[in-house]
């Protein structure tokens, strides 16, 4: 039995955590050896622990002794391969039976492989344009400016010219795997209109259009597999309606140190993302939290209190699927607010060789990791 101090909804979600490495563990074997514990851990999982080879592989057996039952298979290798396009041809060449976090430019050349199968699912992740610290920016603490850019992006061409049919529309900003993500039709989100666009720029004093500077990096992300591209076609699409955009372009190193400097300066717009590292939205919606402006993962700065108390109320319902209508709350009024724009949440994908007979069901749920208990393979 755990006991906890207050109540959190997120706390069975953590335990589960593949990122974050939160499960429970044997106190007898802690116990017994502390120092020697990570080399030779025991959990309350599926598999029992085997070997380590650091940087090689982690090997695991069945644990036929399970309290939820025997797993589907007598035991997995999780190997290390650091260079993607290694990961790849082993996976052709059946070197290895299942490959997860492809990146998207190794989709189409898999997709084309006949010794593999590929499996997509909604991705965890979200791809972001915020307004830079708005409540101190010139332009954009006028909400209607803010409006302005979002009505301008017609990111449904935007999306299919960068990426194809690999990302899903931002309805709000909570990916459709996670609770209230899938409620996409009582979602109300900005949508493209350019007459709507220059009606507020007008409204607000700039019926010529503005200047603004963009923020952004050179190099893919799983939530943005363009880069650099994406802030061009961004650009290209403001300056239709008057928007002269200024696109600053740094590497990753150097885009992230100017990211998180506080106060911000040099720009008034940034493109950015996520990659949730489990599935509860709490891991989406503190973005935005007061918490964490000034330096943390707040970009845009908001604060508002109606949008803090949704996000407590989650944090502290009793159960994952009842924080879910405080995270719905809490998204819309995003979608009110605009202190950022959600782009897309780009597709995750799954490889397995073919021997592999239930690739299908492998991905998804929490986390979006493969279930590698689940795995079937052909004998």
């Amino acid at each position: 039995v755990v006991k906890l101090k207050e109540t959190d909804s997120t706390f069975l979600t953590l335990q589960g955590s593949n990122s974050l490495a939160a499960g429970l563990v044997s106190p007898t074997a802690y116990e017994a050896d502390p120092e020697g514990f990570d080399r030779n851990p025991v959990g309350c999982g599926p598999y029992k622990f085997v070997k380590w080879e650091a940087g090689q592989y982690v090997q695991l057996e069945r644990y036929d002794d399970y309290h939820g039952g025997k797993v589907e298979n007598g035991g997995i290798i999780l190997r290390v391969i650091p260079e993607t396009s290694t990961a790849v041809s082993e996976l052709m060449t059946g070197g290895i039976d299942i490959m997860d976090s492809i990146a998207m430019d190794q989709v189409e050349l898999l997709e084309a492989a006949d010794s593999v199968k590929i499996f997509t699912v909604p991705g965890n992740n979200l791809s972001l344009l915020s307004f830079a610290d708005f409540d101190k920016n010139p332009l954009f603490s006028d909400i209607r400016l803010r409006q302005a850019v979002c009505y301008a992006l017609d990111m449904d061409s935007i999306n299919k010219a960068l990426y194809g049919d690999k990302m899903d529309p931002g309805y709000s900003v909570i990916p459709s795997c996670m609770q209230a993500g899938d409620r996409i039709d009582e979602y109300t989100p900005i949508g493209y209109d350019t007459e709507k666009a220059k009606e507020l720029m007008t409204e607000a004093g700039y019926p010529d259009g503005f200047e603004c500077t963009l923020l952004t990096y050179n190099v893919t992300k799983g939530y943005n597999p363009a880069g650099e591209q994406l802030a061009v076609q961004i650009a290209a699409e403001l300056e239709k309606v008057g928007i002269k955009v200024n696109i600053q372009i740094l590497p990753w190193s150097e885009f992230v140190e100017k990211m998180y400097a506080d106060p911000v300066e040099g720009y008034d717009m940034i493109l950015h993302g996520w990659g949730a590292d489990y599935n509860d939205s709490s891991n989406i919606i503190s973005l935005w939290a007061t918490s964490e402006v000034g330096g943390g993962l707040n970009h845009s700065g908001y604060t508002d209190p109606e949008f803090e108390e949704y996000y407590q109320s989650a944090l502290h319902s009793p159960s994952y699927d009842e924080a879910g209508e405080f995270y719905f709350k809490a998204a819309q009024k995003l979608n009110e607010d605009v202190p950022s724009y959600c782009l897309g949440h780009c597709k995750s994908y799954i490889a397995t060789s073919q021997s592999i007979l239930n690739g299908e069901g492998l991905l998804g749920g929490w986390g979006n990791y493969a279930h590698y208990w689940m795995i079937k393979k052909a004998q």
